[in-house]
């Protein structure tokens, strides 16, 4: 596994990077009981700076953004418009009020079981 990073100097292209990554349990305690302690799980890793100046973001994984997943959503509706395979319903609300979308994808949604 590999960091993603993004950094102003390279016009905020993401990228996987960093070296010397660990991942495993931390120190930090999540649960004691009598017979168990659990701990919370770390990740580190390291990068070489370039400049002290330059913004550095870091990702566990390559950001997505709403308006590619709903340019997305839009080009998958229209390519199964006719098909009976794709249903987008609504999971939730995001903190923010915006729509979370559920894409179910299954063998056949609306067609009677009976009938195959």
């Amino acid at each position: 596994m590999r960091v993603c990073i993004a950094r102003k100097s390279e016009k905020f292209h993401w990228h996987k990077g960093g070296h010397n990554i660990n991942y495993g349990k931390g120190r930090v305690v999540r649960k004691r009981t009598e017979t168990r302690v659990s701990y919370y799980s770390q990740l580190s890793f390291e990068v070489t700076l370039n400049s002290p100046e330059d913004k550095i973001y870091f990702a566990y994984c390559y950001p997505y953004t709403f308006s590619r997943l709903s340019n997305l959503l839009v080009d998958i509706n229209a390519k199964t418009k006719q098909k009976d395979c794709v249903k987008e319903t609504i999971l939730c609300k995001a903190l923010s009020g915006l729509d979370v979308p559920l894409i179910t994808v299954t063998s056949r949604i609306h067609s009677d079981p009976k009938n195959f």
